[in-house]
């Protein structure tokens, strides 16, 4: 199912912005451009039959005929995520260490604005009838102390919250 096929037809907005993209920076076909790196592809000599990659020409025979060859089902649609597991890295640190890397990463996220939107229910005072209306809230991370971030550079974020964390001297 393509995505206009489940944006709501009534929302011109929506259908705007998402039509838009098309037109603008030479469309979404920078998507179907898979990094090499994710590739699950060899060449596969036309002379001698064997398999090779990142070459000009075939190192048994020096043949320059080859033919690409896809191993399993390819990097898919999300080649950017696709078979990448998540990494866990666990430190034992003191409780007032724990406690000030829970301040700054709350810090971190409070400093990014996000928000969503939330249905609440009012009350009229006169009448006493209750409505209900959309209002925006912050979005908490970290909740009742518990929680995780996820970055797109974990060893680089992890190292900027070390240098910003302080052992506490007496």
């Amino acid at each position: 199912m393509d995505y206009a096929e489940g944006i709501k037809l009534t929302d011109p907005r929506r259908m705007a912005i998402y039509f838009a993209k098309y037109g603008t920076s030479g469309g979404k076909e920078y998507q179907h451009q898979v990094p090499r790196e994710w590739c699950t592809t060899v060449l596969v000599c036309d002379g001698c039959g064997s398999e090779y990659d990142d070459r000009d020409e075939c190192p048994d025979c020096g043949s320059v005929e080859a033919e690409l060859v896809e191993h399993g089902t390819g990097p898919g649609r999300f080649w950017g995520y696709r078979g990448l597991a998540p990494v866990l890295a666990i430190r034992q640190v003191s409780p007032d260490i724990g406690v000030q890397a829970g301040r700054l990463l709350r810090r971190w996220y409070r400093a990014k604005r996000l928000t969503k939107t939330v249905i609440v229910e009012r009350v009229e005072r006169s009448t006493g009838r209750i409505y209900t209306r959309q209002t925006r809230t912050r979005k908490q991370l970290f909740k009742h102390s518990r929680g995780f971030a996820t970055v797109n550079d974990g060893p680089a974020f992890a190292a900027h919250l070390a240098r910003n964390l302080s052992p506490t001297t007496s």
